[in-house]
């Protein structure tokens, strides 16, 4: 389970170039077999396993990858320019609560636009996805430790979504029309791509490492880290499912998706039941976020409110009101207590005690909405990329 947010920013753009249900592999992407299974909770259709082919006319050719750990001017031809723009390195204080929430501040700034910000577990690298590759910055230093990006100039590596694995030094990556992992001890890639037929808009890791979870056109697509097995995809019986946000929860192989029918839906991920599925109500559900102890699920959406699900039925346990006209963009846990950070698309976060169900704070700064926010690990920094174009990081001072 990773600790960010992700919006649909800029993945609207839907590829359908392929029939319904099946996955391809793009030129140098291997072909998959994917037994493509519906499930309902009651009932579970035939598994239909399909071989499938690369498509030559529904994708450009996929360029090769690369990695450098070491920044450099000629070390890669990629499309991500230079370097970011930062204002660093950055000192924070103690961690986020309750108590302090009021005293928080920024504290560190990147000029570089993202569609998707995520902490490693030990929280000494920021990841971020860009319209050209990925980027991974130190923290507390601001300073690039690594890019993933296009060799090929002409390509646009467009990435959605990236996910720290829980234990071992690996990235799970996913973009326009694949995902793939990545080794980040050596910077080369752990197989080859997976060619999915269309976008991908998020993707995650079990709580114990041994699955992903890829959020595409078609449902949510599960495949265990090793690419030993087949893949198989979880989504109504009745009809397929853009699925734009995913989310193991912190404990076990239960992933929630949210769809764009304004359906948040739980499922076990092993046994590919669905266990339950609830309508937001929302036109569009932007964001989606399990507490720390796994208990609820909150999301985010079109609209002045925000909800939250007992995760172990799915029944509503508070419908929280907002300020906000335009609904929100993005939201994200901080995994040491029962903060929650809401960013609107009038450009505030707002930072909730879901304990009391109360407003806290208010962070100012934006003028339009955010793509991703994550706090940290250990609950100190609270990272948000924006709309404007750059990645900000909030916390409290340290004393003088």
């Amino acid at each position: 389970m990773k600790t960010a947010g992700i919006t649909f920013r800029r993945v609207l753009s839907f590829w359908l170039f392929i029939s319904t249900g099946l996955l391809y592999g793009c030129n140098n992407q291997e072909a998959i077999e994917v037994p493509i299974t519906a499930t309902t909770g009651l009932t579970e259709m035939p598994p239909t396993l399909a071989v499938l082919t690369p498509s030559m006319t529904a994708h450009p050719a996929t360029p090769t990858l690369v990695a450098t750990i070491t920044p450099s001017e000629t070390a890669v031809t990629s499309t991500i320019t230079g370097a970011p723009t930062s204002v660093g390195p950055i000192f924070m204080g103690d961690e986020i609560t309750i108590s302090n929430a009021d005293l928080v501040q920024e504290l560190g700034l990147l000029a570089i636009s993202a569609n998707e910000i995520t902490w490693s577990p030990d929280g000494k690298l920021l990841a971020i996805a860009t319209d050209g590759g990925v980027i991974i910055m130190e923290i507390p230093s601001l300073q690039e430790r690594m890019r993933i990006a296009s060799k090929e100039e002409w390509f646009d590596l467009w990435i959605s979504s990236v996910a720290f694995h829980p234990t071992d030094d690996r990235l799970l990556l996913g973009g326009r029309g694949f995902f793939q992992q990545w080794d980040l001890a050596t910077g080369e890639a752990l197989h080859r791509t997976h060619g999915t037929g269309s976008d991908v808009f998020d993707v995650d890791y079990s709580e114990d490492g041994d699955l992903i979870a890829v959020g595409f056109r078609d449902g949510v697509l599960v495949k265990d880290i090793d690419f030993d097995l087949p893949a198989w995809v979880l989504r109504p019986e009745s009809h397929t499912l853009v699925t734009g946000k995913v989310t193991f929860a912190p404990h076990g192989a239960k992933v929630a998706g949210l769809g764009d029918d304004g359906y948040l839906r739980l499922w076990n991920a092993r046994t590919r039941e669905l266990l339950w599925e609830r309508s937001t109500e929302f036109q569009g559900g932007w964001d989606l976020a399990y507490s720390p102890d796994g208990r609820f699920l909150v999301v985010g959406g079109s609209a002045t409110d925000f909800l939250i699900f007992d995760a172990q039925n799915g029944q509503d346990a508070a419908v929280l009101s907002l300020e906000s006209t335009k609904g929100i963009s993005s939201l994200a846990f901080n995994p040491e207590s029962n903060l929650l950070a809401l960013g609107t698309w009038e450009g505030q976060i707002l930072i909730w005690d879901l304990e009391k169900l109360r407003l806290v704070t208010q962070l100012e700064g934006y003028t339009e909405g955010f793509t991703s926010l994550a706090f940290s690990p250990d609950g100190r920094l609270l990272a948000s990329a924006g709309y404007d174009d750059t990645i900000r990081l909030w916390g409290i001072p340290p004393e003088p």
